[in-house]
């Protein structure tokens, strides 16, 4: 199995005051934030419900929903009559989710289905604890209670319970944050994928496995696939890695 892997430079760059800053968040605000294109698979309503249970052990918390799509205007009137007007901000789709991950405290995804998604990859890499669904790929991702916490879909009382656990336990927080980001680092490292594939197609053409740099492959994301093309000195063979691989597209 060969996971799509991500850039992490810049995850943990960005200064956390400044961003926090420009959002209007106040030193005792916990910012909850959900990256994922507006659609009824990503399940919004239940991180909205999940959070205004939340909200009653900890009324300064704010949920952050960044990203686009044909579900806003039932988020917004979910968001109205759970008068969580003031609470919940629609960020509409950005350029800067880094810097975005640099402001926040626990990153939530309550999808009913997913591949591999890469922004829990990119809120690890950002050292932001996990609540997500227990669904597609997102095992293979998140440990459940060291790098994250897992809920079943469609579990509002379940999801809340566990931000609840997150929020009330900032030493937990910490270790998760740690041990998240060195998940990252370790397994879905772009440079871990490329070498893969690197490796994988060597194997095919009867050759050893050798190291390669960004220099001799091309890297091309489209619609949440990679795909990589390697030189070699008699051929040039790529591939498209399968769906089983892990899809993503942060506004799909």
């Amino acid at each position: 199995m060969i996971y799509n892997g991500i850039t992490l430079a810049g995850f943990s760059a960005a200064d956390r005051s400044a961003v926090r800053k420009e959002l209007g968040l106040a030193n005792n605000n916990l910012a909850l934030f959900q990256i994922a294109r507006l659609d009824p698979i990503k399940d919004h309503a239940m991180a909205i419900r999940g959070f205004a249970r939340l909200l009653a052990e900890k009324p300064d918390a704010r949920l952050h929903l960044v990203g686009d799509g044909p579900e806003r205007p039932r988020i917004e009137q979910l968001v109205k009559e759970l008068g969580l007007i003031e609470k919940v901000r629609l960020l509409g789709e950005r350029k800067d989710v880094g810097r975005l991950l640099s402001a926040a405290d626990i990153f939530v995804l309550s999808s009913t289905s997913e591949g591999i998604p890469l922004t829990i990859i990119e809120a690890m890499a950002a050292g932001v604890p996990v609540v997500a669904t227990r669904i597609g790929g997102v095992p293979e991702v998140v440990t459940d209670g060291l790098t994250g916490l897992l809920v079943p879909p469609g579990d509002c009382a379940a999801l809340a319970a566990q931000l609840i656990r997150l929020a009330n336990d900032p030493l937990l927080r910490e270790e998760m944050s740690r041990r998240g980001r060195i998940r990252a680092q370790t397994s879905f490292s772009e440079g871990d994928m490329v070498q893969s594939y690197a490796n994988l197609y060597q194997e095919m053409l009867g050759r050893e496995p050798r190291n390669v740099c960004c220099s001799t492959i091309g890297v091309r994301r489209r619609l949440g696939t990679t795909s990589i093309q390697l030189s070699t000195p008699h051929s040039a063979v790529g591939a498209p890695p399968s769906d089983s691989v892990g899809q993503h597209d942060r506004h799909a």
